[in-house]
């Protein structure tokens, strides 16, 4: 089981640093001729030539450095179309947009730029005006949640302390399925497959040697150097897909599972289910790997528990 939060970036990163982001509604203005037929116009937040008149695509685009795309009107009334374009690259008569050659992204990780030149974090914020109601929730943060003022938590707050790196991945990385423990939070992506980097070079918080049952953070993040698409585990279980138990002193355990990653001698687990003369089973024990996929429950328990037993 695996709570697992994917993330990616945005779909306009498929180009890493070479990204040109077109905002049709915001920078992209079809001012038709005049005409008694219809009231238009051109405002500043985009095109609005009247009921009718529409563009296409009329939502933002990706283009990659160099790359070209048209944009075409309909309904805009008889005559010829101006195109006026705000941001970089050119724009001709016909509506047809070019990339420049070339695009600096100011923030990248791995080859792939991390959000548009133009987004908050890429650019400075402090000549931005404060939001009028900052200090209502800064106070409300405190009064509710003040260890999220902790720098440990603040990572918004003290983006210093970040020291998290991904993973570079490619299209021939192994893929695991992955089994969320929260399906609710799974957004669509229950038992679908996820890459799974490399132990022996692995950055991950804490190491894959933190216990995954010690409640610690173990964040792990990987970018695909061909697709720029970014994925984040928080806590990475060993995926137990089906167990069986015989009887004896100690107990043995065989099971399958869908995990890539060695499972760690004395790896923790929790029994949950028992019934009968297996009651006694239920709870938190470690596991004494005899092999790949078997092993026997360690014989001291947690305390107040039984040890597993027919």
């Amino acid at each position: 089981m695996v709570d697992f939060l994917r993330g990616v970036r945005t779909h306009c990163f498929a180009y890493s640093s070479h990204l040109v982001t077109i905002l049709v509604a915001l920078g992209l203005m079809a001012a038709p001729p005049a005409s008694s037929g219809a009231e238009r116009g051109v405002t500043s937040n985009g095109p609005n030539v009247g009921p009718r008149c529409t563009i296409s695509p009329a939502t933002p685009v990706g283009v990659p450095a160099g790359g070209t795309i048209s944009f075409t009107a309909a309904n805009c009334g008889s005559g010829q179309l101006t195109w006026t374009l705000s941001g970089q690259g050119s724009l001709d008569r016909s509506g047809n947009y070019s990339a420049p050659e070339s695009v600096v992204a100011h923030n990248q990780s791995r080859g792939c730029q991390e959000l548009p030149n133009n987004a908050p974090f890429n650019i400075p914020i402090d000549q931005l005006p404060v939001d009028a109601h900052s200090s209502r929730w800064l106070n409300r943060i405190a009064q509710s949640g003040p260890q999220y003022l902790a720098t440990y938590h603040a990572l918004k707050f003290y983006t210093q302390i970040l020291n998290l790196y991904d993973n570079p991945i490619d299209s021939h990385t192994p893929q695991q399925m992955m089994h969320f423990l929260y399906t609710d939070r799974s957004n669509g992506y229950q038992d679908t497959y996820f890459p799974i980097p490399a132990q022996r070079s692995l950055l991950m918080e804490g190491g894959t040697a933190t216990d995954a049952m010690s409640a610690l953070d173990r964040h792990l993040f990987a970018v695909n150097k061909d697709t720029c698409e970014d994925t984040e585990m928080y806590n990475l279980y060993v995926d137990f897909r089906t167990v069986s138990f015989t009887a004896g002193n100690p107990t043995r355990i065989s099971w399958t599972t869908n995990t890539i990653w060695a499972i760690p001698q004395n790896y923790q687990i929790m029994i949950s289910g028992g019934s009968g003369s297996w009651a006694a089973a239920n709870g938190t024990w470690r596991i004494t790997l005899t092999g790949a996929n078997s092993g026997t429950c360690r014989s001291t328990p947690p305390a107040g528990a039984a040890r597993p037993a027919a």
